[in-house]
């Protein structure tokens, strides 16, 4: 049996969708969210698979000639970045994750990761952001030293943020 003829008989977890036209496109992106996965076409669009409970695979096309640069991921919620800086949450209603911080003025996102309940993002000024839960402290990040000292990488875990400074130091 084909693998193309085989999805079609594929029932998502819990429902979740599936589609089977996947093996027509091509990607530049994977990444697993919890119970879901996201992807990113080669024409920039995104698609998810899995678990669908809060509409954590709905993202809306972006406007004309802007483009999603970025994925992340939580439990249940998922993230997009677009070339113009702002990060779109799915779904937009999932609690503190909404809360996206607003850069100051001549700052824009660069990069986004996710947490389970908590997102970052690396600004382009070196700064790092957070939002969402802060039960473990995960959205505290250390001052930054003197000297151009900036971040330059951040990852989120369930219930931890790390980030890596210029130099090389944490």
């Amino acid at each position: 049996q084909s693998t193309a003829s085989s999805q079609k008989h594929i029932q998502g977890y819990r429902g979740g969708r599936f589609d089977t036209r996947l093996h027509e496109s091509k990607f530049t992106r994977v990444l697993a969210g919890g119970y879901f996965t996201l992807l990113q076409r080669v024409d920039g669009s995104i698609t998810g698979v899995g678990y669908n409970s809060v509409g954590q695979l709905d993202f809306p096309a972006p406007p004309p000639g802007v483009r999603y640069v970025g994925l992340a991921a939580g439990s249940e919620y998922s993230m997009a970045l677009r070339d113009d800086g702002q990060i779109l949450v799915r779904p937009s209603t999932f609690g503190a994750m909404r809360n996206v911080p607003t850069p100051a003025p001549g700052v824009t996102h660069v990069a986004i990761e996710g947490g389970d309940a908590h997102a970052a993002a690396l600004e382009s000024d070196g700064s790092l952001v957070a939002w969402g839960s802060n039960a473990y402290g995960q959205l505290v990040a250390p001052p930054l030293p003197p000297g151009g000292v900036t971040y330059v990488e951040v990852s989120g875990g369930r219930d931890h943020t790390l980030a890596r400074r210029s130099g090389g130091g944490g």
